[in-house]
């Protein structure tokens, strides 16, 4: 399950998704 947000984290930013980085950026630091 980690593993499958993980690939999908990699999957946006390989895209170049600036506006969506942040967002899990926030929620990384928050602990998510």
């Amino acid at each position: 399950m980690l593993l499958s947000l993980f690939l999908l984290l990699v999957s946006f930013t390989a895209q170049g998704a600036e506006g969506f980085m942040p967002i899990f950026n926030g929620k990384d630091l928050a602990g998510w």
